[in-house]
């Protein structure tokens, strides 16, 4: 009866909200698999038909990111089964992950590349010692830590501080002059002066529009859950986005290469395990209802990215199989 129960919500969400938004959503994602976490796929929400198996990690995934106008890809995962932090790696070759962090920084939280192919990360609160240099065990600093993109191909690429904060998640502006970043609030850094200035004081989940003219934000207030947007020249709200799933957990928001939607991503259960539902829905900048996004999976998927058309991906050998599956 349960089973019945979750398949008729499915199949109503799927009947009020389309599976192919209205916009321009042409350009190729990159996504972890929700049944297959230790692998990124690839594939085009305009069309749906031809998904890639791009990378297999060893591991689960728990986040990405993917060079705007870029060849680079960044995952989040462990290192190995034995440690229970999680580094950044490079993912960019289908044979082998290259780690940046390397259990310095304790466990990465959140990451980020620029246009330019900078990195930034954050890191969860802890205070366990992890090892150091000459095998000493050392209190990782606690914040929002850049990797320059001539440091990411080294054996031990050099990571600088830039704010020591507990920050949650952290986003580059497109032009590489600012970061938006979550620590009881939302802020944006000055990448060259180092100075912040608090855009709000409830808001998480920060993202750039694609001109960079705009700040999007998740504002929750006693189980309210808007979406404001926020002129980066006067600083004030320009728009409020009410119309969102209040109930659920969001996870994450990104703003359409377009500029004309932003999407969230909404779950039902606990984030990263296989019972989970996604729901990601891309919402208008100007309001009205939300939309279905990755309609050929049932449970939605867990965390994606916008990836450069020029990409190369060549498919596994496998691919027939796993789409055949989704398809059932």
């Amino acid at each position: 009866m349960k089973n019945l129960r979750t398949s008729l919500c499915l199949c109503l969400i799927v009947f009020l909200l389309p599976l192919t938004p209205d916009a321009d959503l042409t350009k190729k994602v990159i996504f972890i698999h929700p049944d297959n976490r230790n692998e990124l796929w690839t594939t085009n929400l305009a069309g749906i038909v031809n998904p890639h198996l791009f990378f297999e990690h060893e591991r689960s995934i728990y986040n990405l990111s993917a060079q705007i106008d870029g060849s680079t890809v960044a995952i989040i995962a462990r290192p190995d089964e034995k440690t229970t932090i999680n580094d950044a790696f490079l993912a960019n070759s289908p044979a082998e992950a290259i780690n940046l962090t390397l259990g310095r920084f304790g466990t990465v939280r959140d990451i980020d590349i620029s246009r330019n192919g900078d990195l930034i990360f954050t890191q969860l609160p802890t205070q366990l010692p992890v090892l150091g240099p000459q095998f000493q065990l050392v209190l990782p600093q606690r914040g929002l830590f850049l990797i320059p993109k001539n440091e990411l191909k080294k054996p031990e690429p050099k990571a600088t501080l830039l704010k020591l904060i507990v920050a949650r998640s952290a986003v580059w502006s497109p032009n590489g002059e600012q970061i938006a970043y979550t620590a009881q609030g939302v802020f944006l850094l000055d990448t060259k002066t180092k100075k912040d200035l608090r855009i709000s004081e409830k808001g998480f989940y920060p993202t750039f529009s694609p001109d960079g003219k705009m700040l999007a934000y998740l504002y929750v207030t006693a189980g309210k859950r808007d979406i404001r947007i926020v002129s980066l020249k006067t600083l004030r709200t320009v728009n409020t986005l009410e119309n969102i799933m209040p109930v659920l957990q969001i996870s994450e928001l990104k703003w359409s290469p377009d500029g004309k939607y932003i999407i969230y991503t909404a779950y039902e259960g606990s984030f990263f395990r296989k019972e989970t539902i996604y729901h990601n829905m891309a919402i208008s900048i100007d309001g009205g209802p939300p939309e279905r996004l990755f309609g050929m999976f049932e449970n939605g998927v867990p965390v994606f990215d916008w990836l450069d058309a020029s990409f190369a991906v060549e498919p596994h050998n496998r691919l027939a199989t796993l789409w055949g599956k989704l398809k059932q």
